[in-house]
């Protein structure tokens, strides 16, 4: 019987993680994609030089945020299989700084809820990803900090 508490603890905690993890990033995500569908609308349109029109700071941006996507599930992938070991953990710190980056940048630049009107929204596409990063880097420090 002690297994079963064991084993069911284990599922609700690995539950409680993706629960944050969806929590945490999926605002930020749904934004990313909106941003790779503004950059398409400005590389596919110009059929003579498609590379004039694209804006290279959101498309920098966008690539950020796909780095920082493949780490978070790579973190993830740690935390959750502790024994799966796929790249260092320096390269996962450096990822999670390129991924941050657009996120700490943009909420430094002044965003449209500066009035105060939107604290929520700062909260969530901003706070929210930086604890949620926070704390996957804790749970895996043992791999992460090496």
């Amino acid at each position: 019987m002690a297994s079963s508490r064991g084993f069911l603890w284990g599922g609700l905690w690995r539950l409680g993680l993706l629960l944050e993890i969806l929590v945490c990033f999926a605002p930020l995500y749904m934004y990313w994609i909106l941003g790779w569908i503004a950059v398409g609308f400005f590389v596919f349109p110009s059929r003579e030089m498609p590379w004039a029109d694209v804006p290279v700071v959101p498309a920098i941006y966008v690539l950020c945020g796909f780095v920082g996507l493949v780490t978070l599930f790579v973190v993830l992938l740690q935390v959750l299989i502790p024994p799966l070991r796929i790249v260092r953990g320096s390269w996962l710190l450096f990822g999670v700084a390129i991924g941050m980056a657009p996120t700490i940048i943009m909420s430094t630049q002044g965003l449209p809820w500066d009035d105060g009107t939107d604290w929520f929204l700062s909260c969530v596409l901003v706070f929210l990803p930086m604890l949620g990063s926070g704390h996957l880097i804790y749970l895996a420090r043992d791999f992460v900090l090496k």
